[in-house]
This record gives C-alpha cells, structure tokens and sequence, in this order.
C-alpha cells in the first residue's frame, strides 16, 4: 500500500509539472529521468540495473548483446549528429527532441541487452508471455484504427516510417516512460503480487491507471465537455492496455518484451494517426 501511495504521489507531481510548465512532449518524457532514478535508488532501494533486469542481478551483454547495441544506436546517434550540425549552423533546434534521440541512443544498450537475454533464455518458447505479448499488441492495435476510422478524410495508413519508428521507440523505452511505469513502479507496487489472483490484478490496474492518468498532461487542456470526454478515453484505454503490459513485465522478469511491445503499438499508431 505505501509503495502504491507512493508512485501516485509521484505521478501527481510529474503531472502538475506537465500542466505548469506546459511541457511538450519530449519534454515531458524526459522530465521522468531524474523522477524515475530518485525513485529506484530513494523510495524503491534497488540498483538501477533493476530497472531492465527485475531480479536485480548484473547485466551481461555478451557478445550478441554488445554488436546489437551497438548497431541499434547507430540510428538515433545519426539523427542526434543531424539535430548538432544544425545547432552548428545556427538553425533552430528543438533540444527536448535532441534530449530524446540521446535517450534512444542510450537505451540500444538496454536492446542489445535484452535480445542477448531473450536468446539465453529461448523467450520464444515461453507460451504464456507469447500470449500475453499478443494480447498488449492486439489491444494496442485497435485504438488507432478507430480513431483514424472515425476522422472526416479517409483513413489510410503510412507505413514508409513504421521500422524507423519501431527500432526508436523500442531503445526508447529503457530509458523513458516504459521504464517508469513496467521498470519502477510495478516491481514496487506489486511486490510478491504474482500473476494471478486478486492481488495480481489490482497492483496492475493500479499502475496502469496512474500511467493514463499521467498521459493528461499531453491529451487534455480545457475542461470543456469534450476535453473530459477526451481525458476519458485516454485513461482507460491505458488501462485496459497498462494490466497485460504489467504482466507481460512480472512473467518476463525483464524489460525487454514491454519495450518491443510498446514500441510496436507506437509505431502501429504513427502509421494511423498524424501528429
């Protein structure tokens, strides 16, 4: 219950800086760094490692783990380059943007990592989380498509971005976001939850519900009828996402399916939705 209390504080907080600053969206994400960090090591006591590896135990690489990471970050660390060489020549740069490619690049590491660790494992053949992957992209997939379905031009979905977008968002997600919500606070709120039972299930839906409501900053600006309307559907469709995602993590035991899986579903609705 205290830990539980705890990250609902946390999140209130985060969220009341969105609203007052009138952080964007990059800025947003990134303001969880220094959270997600005085969190883990001040309210949860564990090492950062726990983050990716939820046992806490240290990482190794290995040699698969070390040239997929470092192959991963050749990408954000490319887009990074172009955002300096255009500071150089004295464009206008967006750094919140330029602080969310390092993050990227930073988190090919927890990629690498975590393919080198799939494979030690055989992941693949582990049916329940197989299952529970399915069921985090299928649940992520239909939003989107309703929400273009719904708008006045016809919906046709752009596909030429999706890879780039699924490699970004799955290095992203060990470093913003994903982290804070699979990485730190369901560990901590669910401490000898399990997978099953009511326990289980309650922590989950705990902290899939903070994860909606801390996307309100970005979603909802009035309290006109339709932004609550709005604010809404954002909650519970985080929701119904955030309790298989929870459990995709706690069967897991690291961050790696989560990160893919929600990468997927970003990528999935970049394809759908202009931003």
């Amino acid at each position: 219950m205290r830990q539980a209390v705890i990250a609902g504080a946390v999140v209130a907080g985060w969220m009341a800086l969105g609203w007052g600053c009138r952080l964007g969206g990059d800025a947003y994400l990134l303001a969880g760094v220094p959270v997600v960090i005085a969190y883990q090591l001040g309210v949860a006591r564990r090492p950062l490692r726990a983050l990716w590896r939820f046992d806490g135990e240290p990482l190794a690489w290995g040699s698969l783990g070390a040239v997929a990471g470092a192959a991963a970050a050749v990408l954000p660390l490319r887009l990074l380059g172009g955002q300096v060489l255009a500071l150089a020549r004295g464009d206008a740069v967006d750094t919140s943007v330029a602080g969310w490619l390092l993050a990227a690049a930073a988190g090919a590491g927890g990629l690498g990592w975590g393919i080198a660790e799939a494979r030690r494992r055989a992941a693949w053949r582990d049916r329940p989380l197989a299952a529970l992957f399915v069921v985090v992209v299928l649940v992520g997939a239909v939003a989107p498509v309703l929400t273009a379905l719904r708008a006045s031009a016809p919906a046709v979905p752009q596909w030429r971005w999706f890879g780039r977008d699924l490699l970004l968002y799955s290095e992203v997600g060990w470093v913003l976001e994903e982290v804070v919500f699979r990485g730190a606070f369901d560990p901590a709120v669910a401490s000898g939850a399990g997978l099953s039972g009511r326990r289980a299930l309650g922590s989950a839906a705990w902290v899939s519900l903070l994860w909606g409501l801390w996307h309100l900053p970005l979603a909802v600006h009035g309290v006109s009828g339709p932004e609550i309307l709005a604010g809404a559907r954002v909650v519970l469709y985080h929701l119904a996402l955030g309790v298989p995602l929870s459990m995709l993590a706690r069967r897991a035991g690291q961050l790696g399916p989560n990160a893919l899986a929600h990468a997927l579903v970003d990528a999935w609705r970049n394809c759908w939705i202009a931003w």
